[in-house]
């Protein structure tokens, strides 16, 4: 019965340290691949760590467009957090009109603890 235990505990280890690999390689590939200089790149060659070059980042953060991208990621953000708090109000008054007596219980207690708790986790 020992043994059995064992086993389980080693391959639900394997498991995630797989699912970890699986999870960290595409992250590890874009910093990898981002200080590669220019050119062509052959795989699996092109994900070893060298030669390394910071020639993208320099080209990248010195144009014009640094600002104007942040300003649109800016624009996303805020737009989906309003778009999901929009969806998140319609959804709880259906759901507080069918399930609870009572006007707006349900969204008040939502407004209360959600909006007030996302605002300070943003």
């Amino acid at each position: 019965m020992a043994r059995r235990g064992l086993a389980v505990r080693i391959g639900r280890g394997a498991l995630l340290f797989a699912a970890a690999l699986v999870t960290l390689f595409p992250f590890y590939a874009m910093l990898v691949l981002s200080l590669k200089p220019a050119g062509p790149m052959t795989f699996p060659g092109s994900l070893l760590p060298w030669p390394v070059s910071v020639e993208g980042y320099q080209q990248v953060l010195g144009g014009r467009s640094v600002l104007t991208w942040a300003f649109n990621t800016l624009v996303y953000s805020v737009l989906s957090v309003a778009g999901f708090m929009l969806v998140w109000f319609i959804a709880a008054e259906i759901a507080q009109s069918r399930l609870l007596p009572g006007p707006g219980a349900v969204l008040a207690y939502i407004y209360q603890e959600g909006v007030h708790g996302d605002l300070l986790a943003i």
